[in-house]
């Protein structure tokens, strides 16, 4: 999950989150069917992993490398 930090922001749940032992983050997705928002949503899953990949006041040099990796049955 990532939850919220207020009332204004969406929560996000994703189906595995990992971290790497060279300190990438990993978002696997698994989706059977198709919906219009599959490409929105998972930007928006994206860029939550990274907005959590920076502690506050480390350098913008020092964020995690993420990776989505999506398992479909259907054709983007």
């Amino acid at each position: 999950f990532n939850v919220r930090e207020n009332e204004t922001q969406k929560e996000s749940i994703l189906d595995i989150k990992a971290e790497t032992e060279q300190g990438e983050l990993l978002d696997l997705e698994i989706h059977l069917l198709y919906d219009a928002d599959f490409i929105h949503r998972n930007i928006y899953y994206h860029g939550g992993m990274i907005t959590q990949a920076l502690e506050s006041g480390e350098e913008y040099v020092k964020i995690k490398k993420t990776i989505s990796i999506f398992i479909v049955d259907f054709c983007l």
